[in-house]
């Protein structure tokens, strides 16, 4: 819970990523009993879903790539003509979560004691899902 509400309240009072303003930022998004979406922004035409974690571990990232951000649109159908980013969070991020993230097309944010810090590398694309 930690975690998370650090990175409700600093998306709450940003509410960019990426370069894409966003109007709305939720919370525990759920809408069935085995799947919940941490974080979602959204602005009409774009949402992006995040995961978060208090350490990130490589097997999150993948868990949340492969499995439950691909159920996205369908548990969710009020976003199917949205454009879909994932992202994922965690106060600590080792460097092999970051790798795999950013292979597949997650943004990856961390803190970094005062404010939500981005870790991608310089030339990351975000993946439009």
């Amino acid at each position: 819970d930690v975690a998370e509400d650090y990175f409700y309240s600093g998306l709450q009072h940003r509410k960019i990523l990426n370069g894409i303003k966003y109007d709305y930022v939720n919370r525990n998004n759920k809408r069935r009993k085995d799947l919940e979406w941490d974080i979602l922004l959204e602005n009409g035409n774009s949402v992006a879903v995040l995961e978060v974690k208090h350490k990130l571990h490589p097997e999150d990232v993948e868990e949340f790539a492969t499995k439950k951000l691909p159920l996205f649109r369908q548990a969710l159908p009020e976003f199917a003509k949205y454009h879909v980013y994932g992202g994922v969070a965690g106060m600590s991020v080792p460097e092999d979560s970051r790798k795999i993230a950013e292979h597949y097309g997650l943004t990856v944010l961390t803190q970094d004691g005062k404010n939500l810090k981005v870790l991608n590398s310089q030339n990351f694309t975000p993946k439009l899902y």
